[in-house]
């Protein structure tokens, strides 16, 4: 646990991107292959404190997958991606109101890991 009472955001992201590390041959979970799995999940932890429900996140879906073409990512592939990593977020964390600024892959002596950067969310009403 954080001081502020709430888990350790890498170990919450980790967990965010689980199914989809887990199905990477051991050859392919790289710092670059975590990186972009991070990227993903900073984007669907993000859709899911940002919008809360489901209004306008189709919307957003689709444009925050556009980043990913240029990627190499399918559009659609990434869609379904942020969908899932959305809908993991709230089943996970749904109370969990930081917003991830900055995760960053990195690789110390072999070993895979991440460094993240939050603050905290305030809406407007």
């Amino acid at each position: 646990m954080a001081d502020d009472g709430l888990p350790n955001i890498s170990g919450s992201l980790q967990e965010m991107i689980r199914p989809l590390w887990d199905r990477l041959p051991p050859e392919r979970r790289t710092a670059a292959n975590l990186q972009d799995a991070l990227d993903l999940a900073k984007e669907g932890w993000n859709l899911q404190v940002e919008l809360g429900g489901d209004e306008g996140l189709e919307a957003e879906l689709a444009l925050r997958s556009e980043q990913f073409v240029a990627r190499g990512l399918p559009a659609n592939v990434a869609r379904q991606l942020l969908q899932l990593l959305v809908e993991r977020k709230r089943a996970l964390f749904p109370d969990d109101d930081r917003l991830i600024a900055e995760a960053r892959a990195r690789e110390d002596e072999g070993e895979l890991g991440m460094l993240v950067t939050w603050a905290r969310y305030a809406r407007v009403h």
